[in-house]
């Protein structure tokens, strides 16, 4: 059973409301919580992963949605609670944040049985598109701004280096890309398996959670073809301002060694 406590567009959650206080404080007390705590560009598939993930985690778990700088996890947009008998578990979104800020942040969440930090990364041709078509201030500015869509650009460059590094690193510190979580039921197993969650009967959930904004392109209508999260730049080809932005090189070498040659994308 999954309930959405969520307040109006920018609003924070009240902080005396009593049921958000008290889970709160005694998550922050238990020790036998896990912890996931995500970073990702904002229209890399965040929250259909995060809502896949713990769909199969065996137990409680509550997500605060785009921490980013808030004092505490009450001072998010929205929480997400999905109630299950078992231990707890906690996801803290973390969007459109260098690398580097992601890694130093203050810990809320102190005693925790398992904690990972998971990157999302989604290939450079669909993410962009997706800010582009995006039908909110920050797609605007994606279309409009060039000082905006360079440091959208540059947060782009400093994920997927930390993907290729994180590939090779330690347990906790877990990649999942999203064109081949997407398409591929023995990866997600794979991911399922790095994250201690059981992976008894995948579920890809193909609906669009109808949070976070939902699609740029068709909003929160399900999805029938899975390769359309793939395809989503094909309206915008022939669009010369969109594609102004793989002029830079540096994308398709970033780009190569975790989604393949974007040149065939091109020339497709």
């Amino acid at each position: 059973m999954c309930s959405n406590i969520q307040v109006n567009k920018y609003e924070k959650v009240n902080n005396g409301e009593i049921h958000h206080r008290a889970i709160y404080e005694i998550l922050r007390r238990l020790n036998s919580v896990t912890l996931f705590n995500f970073v990702g560009l904002r229209r890399s598939g965040n929250h259909a992963i995060i809502k896949w993930i713990l769909h199969h985690y065996p137990g409680f778990s509550v997500h605060y949605n785009d921490i980013n700088n808030s004092e505490t996890p009450l001072d998010v947009y929205y929480i997400i609670y999905r109630w299950k008998l078992g231990l707890p578990a906690i996801a803290c979104t973390y969007e459109d944040m260098q690398i580097n800020d992601f890694l130093s942040r203050k810990n809320i969440f102190k005693k925790t049985f398992n904690h990972f930090n998971i990157l999302i990364i989604r290939d450079p041709f669909n993410l962009f598109a997706s800010r582009y078509a995006w039908k909110t201030e920050e797609g605007h500015k994606f279309r409009t701004s060039i000082d905006y869509r360079i440091k959208v650009i540059a947060l782009w460059k400093d994920h997927a280096k930390s993907f290729l590094g994180w590939s090779n690193n330690s347990t906790n510190c877990i990649t999942i890309n999203y064109n081949r979580w997407c398409l591929d039921l023995d990866y997600q197993k794979k991911k399922l398996k790095s994250l201690k969650i059981p992976a008894k009967k995948i579920n890809q959930l193909y609906q669009i959670p109808n949070f976070g904004y939902g699609s740029s392109f068709t909003g929160i209508k399900p999805i029938r073809n899975k390769k359309q999260f793939t395809q989503r730049f094909l309206s915008l080809k022939e669009n010369p301002n969109f594609m102004d932005i793989f002029h830079d090189k540096e994308i398709f070498e970033l780009s190569k060694p975790i989604f393949g040659d974007l040149n065939d994308i091109i020339s497709n």
